[in-house]
Parts: structure tokens; C-alpha cells; sequence
């Protein structure tokens, strides 16, 4: 009776997978509608020591995509060549960027080696919202490392955004809470992560203050992972929670902010000091000199 019924079973298995419709487009039986076929996640890294990652002072954001059946699991990622060693093609508007695509467990070794946190939010996003937005880091992938260096359209949080914001169409998100710092002008709110570290912040005035000032939504002003965090936390779409924290991908210490003593202000008030030394040096030997 029981060799029965388990083959019984055997059978209606069997007949069942037969009885599944084939893709017509991908020639198998594979179900892309359902919900965990294409995983996706916001991954946020705590800041980072400007000696490891000069930029990454401001932390990261990047989109996680994993689709299970298929066995793969990358991070898409805006990635700029090293400013360390880099400095005047820095300076110059040389360096270039690019958007990565890196297997999850390749790209957070740095975050391990530099002992950073990294925390994930699985994005409750409709499965066809995640197949475009998959569709869209790769069409970003495919543009290559060459794009010029500019944050402003291609910065880690406003870029994620933008991209689930257009996977999402005609879906929308909805926000119910919006962090405070966003009522400040956009430009603001980009220097305002910046406060701890002057040199960083004297760097944006000079070069990329104005590109940042102008009237704007405040989805626009959700520039850096920590405001991605706190205004999705409490967003939805179609009802549902927009972001789940998941767990870790990386454990480390709190950020640590240094204080910095030699800031623009002291090295300036330095160079004053300097230069009236030098011109009353300079007094004092002409007088000598016209008195001999």
C-alpha cells in the first residue's frame, strides 16, 4: 500500500511538471513572476576612514540583486578611480567612474578588511519592478568605467534611487515621513554629512557646491545612504513596506568621527601669521639698512 501511494505521488509530480507551461520567450518552465525569483536589496556601509577611501568618509549604498534559481548574487555599484595617487586629475575633473558589477562576497571584503559595517534591506519591490531594475544596472554596466567623474549624477545614493524610482513605473513610492535635514537647500543637505571634515567640505565648496544648488524635490535630496534609510524605512509601495532590514553583511566597529585640528580656518589664520611675520622681517632689515 505505501509503495502505492509514493507512486502514486511520483506520477502526479511527474504529470504536473509536464502540465507547466513552457516560457515561450526562454524555452523552460521557470516561473518569473514569482516573487523570490529576482532578490532585491539596499546594502549601506557605515563610513568609511578617508585614509581607506577618501570619499568614503559620507558611507555607501549600492543595489544587491540575487536570483536564487540561477545561482547568482552581485552588487551593482558607481565606482570611481582611487583619488590616492590620482590628486590633480582629481583636481582637474580627469578621473573617471563606472558602474561595477562584483559577486557579493568579492566586493564587501574591503568593508571586512577596514572593519565597517554593512547593513542590507531587502526592497519589497512588485517582480517585474525588479527584473527592470536588474535590466537597468546592467545597461549602466555596460557603458563601462570610462563616464566622467561627477556625484552629482551618478552619486552611490542619488543613483539608487533614481534607478528603483524607474524600475518601479508606473508604480510609485509613497513617503510618509521625510528626514528633517531635507528642508534645507540641496547643496546644504550635501555638505551637512560633511561638517566632521572641513578639508572634505572646503573641496565640495570649491568645486561642486553650485551643481548641487538648485530647487529640487526632496527625493533629490536623499543623497547619502543614512537619509535613503530613514525616509525608505517609513516609505511603502502599493501598501506595503518599501524597505525590511535584513541582517549584516559585515560586522565591525562604530564609525568613529576624528577630530581634526588643522582645518581649513587654522591653516589660513597659519598663513596670515606667516605672511605679516615675513612683511615685518622685512621692515625691520629696510630700516636698518637705511639707517646704516
Amino acid at each position: 500500500m505505501k509503495r502505492l501511494v509514493l507512486s502514486l505521488l511520483f506520477i502526479v509530480c511527474v504529470l504536473a511538471s509536464y502540465a507547466r507551461e513552457v516560457d515561450p520567450l526562454f524555452g523552460d518552465t521557470i516561473d518569473r513572476t514569482a516573487d523570490d525569483f529576482v532578490i532585491a536589496s539596499l546594502c549601506v556601509a557605515d563610513p568609511t576612514d578617508w585614509r581607506d577611501d577618501f570619499m568614503g568618509v559620507a558611507g555607501h549604498a549600492w543595489i544587491r540583486l540575487q536570483c536564487p534559481i540561477f545561482n547568482l548574487d552581485n552588487c551593482f555599484s558607481y565606482e570611481s578611480e582611487p583619488i590616492e595617487g590620482n590628486v590633480w586629475r582629481f583636481i582637474t575633473g580627469d578621473l573617471k567612474m563606472g558602474m561595477y558589477c562584483v559577486p557579493t562576497q568579492d566586493y564587501i571584503k574591503d568593508y571586512q578588511n577596514w572593519n565597517r559595517s554593512v547593513h542590507e534591506y531587502r526592497l519589497n519591490l512588485p517582480p517585474a519592478a525588479k527584473q527592470r531594475l536588474w535590466e537597468i544596472m546592467d545597461n549602466h554596466v555596460a557603458y563601462g568605467n570610462q563616464l566622467p567623474w561627477n556625484l552629482e549624477r551618478r552619486g552611490c545614493g542619488l543613483s539608487a534611487v533614481r534607478y528603483v524610482h524607474k524600475a518601479l513605473e508606473p508604480d510609485t513610492i509613497h513617503y510618509t515621513v521625510w528626514p528633517e535635514v531635507t528642508k534645507l537647500p540641496r547643496a546644504e543637505v550635501a555638505r551637512q554629512v560633511l561638517d566632521s571634515y572641513p578639508w572634505h567640505q572646503l573641496l565640495f565648496d570649491w568645486f561642486w557646491y553650485d551643481n548641487y544648488d538648485y530647487i529640487s524635490s526632496n527625493e533629490d535630496k536623499l543623497l547619502y545612504a543614512t537619509l535613503i534609510v530613514e525616509a525608505w524605512s517609513q516609505a511603502t509601495v502599493n501598501g506595503q513596506p518599501l524597505l525590511e532590514y535584513v541582517g549584516d553583511l559585515s560586522t565591525g566597529e562604530p564609525p568613529v568621527v576624528p577630530h581634526i585640528w588643522f582645518t581649513p580656518r587654522v591653516c589660513l589664520l597659519m598663513l596670515i601669521i606667516l605672511i605679516a611675520a615675513i612683511v615685518a622681517i622685512v621692515i625691520v632689515i629696510k630700516k636698518r639698512q637705511s639707517r646704516a
